[in-house]
C-alpha cells in the first residue's frame, strides 16, 4: 500500500531539516523515489551523511548518488530489483562507464573508506579510466557479479585498498570464462603503463574461483577461502594464486581428501613450494569421502604432517572429517581407509608438530567415521599451547561488517 500524498510531502519537507543525520538506510530505494519527483532532491540535501545503505536500486537511485554531496565513509548499494528488471539489462554499450562504481561515487572520493557493491555489474568490453582517486578507500566488497570481472578500474581508483571480498555469481562450471577473466586481469596488471596492482592488500575473502577470476598479482597477507576445494581445475587455480599471493595466513573452509595429492601434485605439494614459505598461520578442514575409502589414509596424513613441519608455522588449526568414509547404509566391516586411521599413531604425529620451534599453538581434531563411532575408535583431539599467544579467532578470518545506525526508511 502506497503512503498518502501528504505523508510523502511531509517527508519531502522534513529531510532538509535533518542537519545532523549521519546514517541513511533506504530499503526498496527505487520504489521509494518513484513516489514523488521531489524526493530525490530532498534526500540530496542530507549533507552530513557518513553511511548509506540502499537496496533495490535502479536508474532512479543513480541520480541520488550523483546529486548527494556528503562526507561518506561507508556505502552499501544493492541493485537487486524486486521485479527482476535490472538496470544493466537496458544500458547501451557507451553508457556503462558512467555507471561504474568508481565513476558514480566521485562525489565521495576524498572520504569514502568502504564500499559494498551487490549486483552492481561492470562490463569488461569498455575500459573504464577513473577520473578520481579514492585515497582513503580500504575495504571493497563485490557480490553477485558476473564473470568476466575487470579489476583494473578498482585498482586505479582505490590504490590503498587493504580488504577485498568477492562473492560473484556461481560460475564454477564455466572454467573457460573464469580462465579468460584471470588472463585478462593479469595482463592488465603486468602491461606497460598498466594499473599495476594493490600494494597494501591485507585480506582477501571469497571463493577460490573468485580469487582466480580477478587474477590479482599482488601479495596478500591473509587469504580466507570459504568454499570446498576438490581435485580438477581448482588444483591449478590455487597453485597459481599462491604463487602470486604468498600469504602469511591461509584458511580454507573445506578441502576434499582427493585435493591433498602427494609430494608432486595437489595441496601437499603446494605446501612444499616456495609460494607457501611465508605461512605462519594455517587453518584447514579436510573431508575424506567415498573416493578415499580404499586409500591408506595413515600414509596421506603422515605425508601432510611432514609438509607442515617444513613450514614456519606459529599457529595451526587442523581438522579431519571422516564420516563419509563409512558407506550408507553401514557395511559390517570397516573400509581400508577406516582401518588405516585406527592404526594411525596420532600422538606421534602431533609430537612431530609440537617439536616445531616456530609453533606457538595448535589444535588437531580427527573426527571418527559413523562406523568408527560405533566401535572403540572415537577419533582424536589434541590442543598444543607452547607460548602465551592463542589461535586466531573466527573474527580474524571473516569479512568486515558495515556499521549501521540511525534512520532507516523502507518502501517495499
Amino acid at each position: 500500500m502506497e503512503p498518502e500524498a501528504d505523508v510523502v510531502q511531509e517527508l519531502v519537507d522534513t529531510l532538509p531539516l535533518l542537519i545532523s543525520l549521519e546514517y541513511l538506510g533506504l530499503g526498496g530505494v527505487e520504489n521509494l523515489l518513484e513516489l514523488h519527483t521531489a524526493l530525490t532532491p530532498a534526500f540530496c540535501t542530507l549533507s552530513t551523511l557518513r553511511r548509506i545503505d540502499f537496496t533495490g536500486a535502479n536508474n532512479k537511485a543513480c541520480p541520488l548518488l550523483v546529486g548527494l554531496h556528503a562526507p561518506l565513509i561507508s556505502a552499501s548499494i544493492d541493485f537487486r530489483a524486486s521485479d527482476g528488471q535490472m538496470l544493466w539489462d537496458h544500458l547501451d554499450v557507451d553508457e556503462w562507464e558512467r555507471y561504474h562504481p568508481t565513476t558514480l561515487l566521485n562525489n565521495f572520493s576524498s572520504t569514502l573508506e568502504e564500499l559494498e557493491c551487490v549486483s552492481w555489474y561492470t562490463t569488461p568490453d569498455n575500459a573504464v579510466m577513473p577520473t578520481q582517486v579514492y585515497p582513503n578507500m580500504q575495504k571493497l566488497s563485490i557480490q553477485l557479479h558476473q564473470f568476466p570481472l575487470c579489476i583494473e578500474a578498482f585498482i586505479r581508483a582505490f590504490p590503498n585498498l587493504t580488504d577485498l571480498h568477492v562473492g560473484a555469481e556461481d560460475h564454477r562450471g564455466d572454467v573457460e570464462t573464469i580462465h579468460e577473466s584471470h588472463t585478462a586481469n593479469v595482463a592488465q596488471q603486468q602491461a606497460l603503463n598498466s594499473c599495476g596492482t594493490w600494494a597494501h592488500l591485507e585480506h582477501f575473502y571469497g571463493c577460490l574461483v573468485d580469487l582466480h577470476a580477478i587474477g590479482l598479482t599482488s601479495p596478500i597477507q591473509r587469504l580466507t577461502l570459504d568454499d570446498r576445494l576438490d581435485e580438477g581445475p581448482q588444483t591449478e587455480m590455487l597453485a597459481t594464486m599462491l604463487r602470486y599471493a604468498r600469504p602469511s595466513h591461509l584458511k580454507v573452509d573445506a578441502i576434499a581428501g582427493t585435493f591433498l595429492g602427494d609430494n608432486t601434485q595437489g595441496f601437499i605439494s603446494m605446501l612444499r613450494d616456495e609460494s607457501a614459505s611465508n605461512l605462519m598461520n594455517l587453518d584447514i578442514c579436510i573431508y575424506f569421502g567415498k573416493d578415499d575409502r580404499e586409500k591408506d589414509l595413515s600414509a596421506v596424513i603422515d605425508n601432510l604432517v611432514s609438509a607442515l613441519t617444513s613450514l614456519p608455522l606459529k599457529f595451526l588449526e587442523l581438522e579431519f572429517v571422516t564420516s563419509d568414509l563409512n558407506p550408507t547404509p553401514p557395511e559390517p566391516t570397516l573400509t581400508p581407509a577406516e582401518l588405516s586411521l585406527q592404526s594411525l599413531n596420532m600422538d606421534a604425529l602431533v609430537a612431530r608438530l609440537e617439536s616445531m620451534q616456530s609453533l606457538q599453538a595448535a589444535h588437531v581434531l580427527l573426527r571418527s567415521s559413523h562406523h568408527g563411532g560405533d566401535s572403540d575408535w572415537k577419533g582424536y583431539e589434541r590442543t598444543i599451547t607452547k607460548g602465551t599467544e592463542c589461535l586466531a579467532g573466527w573474527e580474524q578470518w571473516e569479512s568486515w561488517v558495515f556499521g549501521k545506525n540511525g534512520l532507516v526508511l523502507s518502501q517495499s
